[in-house]
């Protein structure tokens, strides 16, 4: 009776280890139809940062190949700023488990496509780096609106200032001639008359400088 208590705990020990097994295969077929099906690009690499894996949407976000990228260091796609930037993000990775940043591609095509990072370090039993994987999704749309957004600000700051000089230039010429005919001999009406276009004047400037500043601002 004690030998067969003991086969069959042995049997229920095989049983549960491969019903382990069996759901674990199972969790990684569901990650592998996550990887393959979703938008975003898949790549992982090994602890020597070459890639080992990725998926279609990497593809056609680069517009390589598969077997162009296996076996290639993810920098190699990058360009030359984000490739310096890459260098510390791996130094962090043996360290952090989880981190974001942003890379800049070069397409096959010459192009450039602006990416969000999201990745995390994988580690064997024993705690050592074993590589890590990444989603990476495309922002180029958003930074190119930054962009673009960022030039209409940078010419409507440029046409302001041009404008402020062409205005206040000739209004300041007026307050001064007005100083000088202050300045002259004139009877109590013409001083009059001058006192009135000299402040005016001032008011308009105060105007337009108010309606420059909340340009500006806007």
């Amino acid at each position: 009776l004690e030998m067969l208590a003991s086969v069959s705990n042995q049997v229920a020990l095989a049983i549960e280890r491969q019903q382990a097994l069996d759901d674990l295969h199972e969790r990684e077929e569901k990650y592998r139809k996550l990887i393959k099906t979703t938008s975003a690009g898949y790549w992982q690499v090994d602890e020597n940062d070459l890639t080992i894996e990725i998926n279609q949407a990497l593809c056609d976000m680069i517009g390589y190949e598969e077997k162009e990228i296996i076996g290639r260091p993810p920098f190699e796609f990058f360009e030359s700023q984000s490739k310096k930037e890459y260098k510390n993000i791996i130094k962090k990775s043996v360290r952090t488990t989880n981190r974001s940043y942003e890379v800049t591609f070069i397409t096959k095509d010459k192009h450039l496509l602006y990416s969000k990072v999201d990745a995390r370090s994988l580690f064997d039993e024993d705690g050592n780096f074993a590589g890590s994987f990444a989603f990476i999704t495309d922002i180029s749309d958003r930074i190119k609106s930054q962009q673009e957004l960022h030039k209409a600000n940078k010419a409507k700051s440029e046409f302001l200032a041009n404008m402020s000089h062409e205005i206040r230039t000739p209004i300041n010429g007026v307050v001064g001639m007005a100083e000088i005919l202050l300045d002259s001999p004139l009877d109590e009406n013409q001083k009059a008359f001058v006192q009135t276009i000299s402040s005016e004047v001032d008011s308009l400037l105060g105007i337009i400088n108010t309606i420059l500043d909340f340009s500006k601002i806007e």
